[in-house]
């Protein structure tokens, strides 16, 4: 053990040598790799925006630390929808990636990440220092270990505030579908939501409602979770959100409070927003929707 020990101080001596340890984590080497390629191609976009569809988001979406472009869309949404709040709210906050941590630790919106696993957490908590840089404009950080579900969201809100949010982000691989149809309730501005592409964008899918829920005990392929991003749109059109954009890697979806709508925005259907998750598609090559449909229900039927 001691011998392997000095084996890895000797390796990252060197490393460190080569300037190959400037990043803090696995994370941050990811953001300067594939991810770079989408900031550079948007780069672009914007410099030459006569060659795109103004009505579209997708030039502006940009990866700080979030888990693909969803940095970008939320403060393009922020700025032209005029919103005031200076909070934000991400539930399943766990692990490297965050879809507020860039609002709250350059923007200076103060955070609040909610999650039930004490680890990831911890994860999450030590993004403050891997990217803390010379031109900060950092809120508070508020970090709760909970697991939410439905009945507890007033409580949530009863020691949050909800009304003084600008963004809530929604990402537990479980009941989301449950969590978001309350979660619009308290009129949040922006919903960021992730959706399951696998369930397509016409029977309006979800996982049963189930306070214990694990994708990884319902079902051996681990890719039975969450819903469909037409079940999502059904609930949100009806209190009052609009389907705008769903970021390029087909994993979160973005509704904005019809009250916060502006003119410039159009609003999407499913069909029209719908991004295919080719990471999750490529897990499921042998996987047929037809033969789990037991294991969910249609939210029109509820």
């Amino acid at each position: 053990m001691k011998k392997l020990k000095n084996i890895y101080i000797f390796i990252r001596k060197i490393l460190v040598k080569r300037n190959l340890l400037q990043f803090k984590n696995i994370h941050s080497f990811y953001l300067q790799g594939q991810q770079s390629q989408l900031n550079d191609i948007n780069f672009l976009l914007q410099k030459y925006p006569e060659s795109i569809d103004k009505n579209k988001l997708s030039s502006e979406e940009y990866q700080v630390y979030s888990q693909n472009g969803e940095d970008g869309v939320l403060l393009n949404l922020i700025k032209c929808a005029k919103i005031k709040q200076k909070k934000c709210l991400e539930i399943g906050a766990g692990g490297q990636s965050s879809n507020i941590l860039n609002l709250n630790l350059n923007f200076g919106f103060d955070g609040v990440y909610i999650d039930g696993d004490k680890n990831e957490l911890e994860i999450q908590k030590s993004n403050l220092s891997n990217f803390i840089h010379s031109f900060k404009n950092t809120g508070s950080s508020t970090y709760i270990e909970k697991m939410i579900n439905p009945d507890n969201i007033e409580e949530l809100d009863a020691e949050l505030v909800f009304r003084d949010f600008a963004v809530c982000s929604l990402d537990i691989d479980g009941i989301d579908f449950y969590i978001f149809d309350k979660i619009l309730d308290f009129n949040f501005p922006i919903v960021v939501a992730e959706y399951n592409s696998l369930f397509g964008v016409k029977n309006k899918y979800s996982v049963p409602l189930s306070e214990k829920f694990s994708r990884y005990d319902y079902h051996p392929s681990q890719l039975i979770f969450g819903c469909s991003l037409d079940a999502l749109n059904f609930v949100a059109e009806k209190k009052g959100y609009s389907l705008v954009y769903c970021e390029s890697n087909g994993v979160n979806s973005f509704f904005v409070n019809n009250n916060y709508l502006p003119n410039s925005f159009v609003k999407l259907s499913p069909k029209e927003a719908f991004k295919e998750n080719y990471k999750l598609k490529n897990q499921s090559k042998e996987f047929d929707l037809k033969n789990v449909l037991e294991l969910l229900i249609k939210v029109d039927t509820l």
